[in-house]
């Protein structure tokens, strides 16, 4: 009795190339990492989250979290652009304790290039403060943040918060109402 012919197998991880992840410009273009797949085409769309304080070589930005976007592939190099910013939230909980108001405003905004986000920011404070104080801070907030959004396109939002904190700009204002322990961007991510 004859057997089955064997078929010729073909190893699939033998087809596949190794293409480097190239940070966006706010990062200064750094190489983020590698990534494997058949065809480049594939690789466009693809999201990589990175730790900021590696990438970059910054220990005191090691709390953060970007998420870049795979947008084209030119040889064996992947471009990305900077969609998402996260502080971890451990570090987050250090900041919070007893005795202390948090003040956090979520906002859907839309940047002046048509793009639209969502932004969580954080404010804690020394003491706890009254319900009144609460909110004319975090209406302070949002109109800043707000204005900053309608001002810039997305790409300057999010090098504006990775070069420095902009809520420090509304520390005058704030400080006339209660006095601020610390001000963040809890979340950044691009919606569309």
């Amino acid at each position: 009795m004859a057997g089955k012919p064997k078929r010729a197998v073909v190893d699939k991880w033998k087809k596949k190339k190794t293409f480097k992840i190239l940070g966006s410009k706010e990062v200064g273009n750094v190489e983020l990492g590698e990534t494997i797949a058949d065809k480049p085409e594939l690789l466009v769309g693809r999201n990589i989250s990175v730790n900021m304080g590696l990438a970059l070589n910054q220990a005191r930005k090691k709390n953060i979290d970007l998420t870049f976007k795979i947008k084209d592939v030119q040889g064996s190099n992947a471009t990305t652009e900077l969609v998402g910013y996260e502080t971890k939230k451990s570090y987050l909980r250090r900041l919070f304790r007893r005795r202390t108001s948090k003040i956090e405003s979520v906002q859907y905004l839309t940047s002046k290039d048509k793009r639209r986000f969502k932004i969580v920011s954080v404010i804690v404070t020394f003491r706890k403060i009254e319900r009144e104080k609460q909110k004319d801070i975090r209406k302070l907030l949002e109109t800043f943040i707000a204005k900053t959004a309608k001002a810039n396109n997305f790409d300057a939002i999010m090098g504006l918060i990775l070069q420095k904190d902009i809520l420090y700009e509304i520390m005058p204002e704030v400080k006339k109402i209660a006095a601020i322990k610390r001000t963040e961007i809890e979340t950044i991510k691009c919606l569309a």
